[in-house]
């Protein structure tokens, strides 16, 4: 999907991502996942990096490279989809508003892939990302689309507008490498693998201010 493009991971940052099987955004605060009842942030798109993605084994397991550079292989050639832990994904810093500052924000769901991809092809041939800009990418509604046996609830992305590039985005910490667990090797369970209702949503209460 993504033409498919070293290996990273880690976790320093504090994440948010789009909850895929209820259909609503969240963040990570002291510790816990918090719902948001909007989502807008500016995305690193310049360094976005994708490739392949196992969040099955506990803490995620990522094989990417940059986007535009060699692609990382399959590492389950001939898996069978309904059988595969890694599927194709991709990792990016976002700055959420109002404070939040930068998050790690990452998927390999097909339908939150897609709409990435949708954004980073207008970001690639755009004026505005070879003036160095960085688009502010807003949620502007969920509808659920037909995967196979299954409708999923996916994310719509659009470009709101574009800025110069945060500051806080390159006092942001890297993320590190990530072993690939051993052959075998037990693992718990990955957090939030258990359905459980969406905590109480948090606005921003007004305009977005990215800093």
């Amino acid at each position: 999907m993504f033409g498919m493009p070293d290996t990273g991971g880690g976790d320093f940052l504090p994440i948010t991502n789009f909850h895929g099987k209820d259909g609503y955004w969240q963040r990570r605060e002291n510790g816990a996942m918090v719902a948001m009842d909007e989502w807008a942030a500016v995305v690193d798109l310049a360094n976005i990096h994708v490739g392949w993605i196992n969040f099955s084994d506990g803490a995620p397991v990522f094989l990417l490279t940059r986007y535009g550079e060699p692609p990382v292989p399959d590492p389950e050639p001939g898996v069978p989809a309904r059988d595969r832990k890694f599927n194709q994904g991709f990792k990016v810093t976002v700055v959420l508003p109002d404070g939040l500052g930068p998050h790690e924000f990452s998927s390999n769901a097909r339908g939150t892939c897609g709409e990435v991809y949708k954004i980073l092809l207008q970001y690639s041939s755009s004026e505005e990302a070879k003036a160095g800009k960085l688009p502010v990418v807003k949620c502007v509604g969920i509808e659920k689309r037909k995967s196979g046996k299954h409708s999923n609830p996916v994310p719509i992305l659009e470009i709101a507008s574009w800025v110069d590039r945060p500051a806080s985005l390159d006092a942001a910490p890297t993320s590190a490498p990530a072993a690939a667990p051993a052959p075998g090797a037990s693992t718990p369970p990955a957090t939030g693998s258990t359905p459980v209702p969406p905590p109480t949503p948090q606005s921003s209460g007004g305009s977005l201010n990215f800093g």
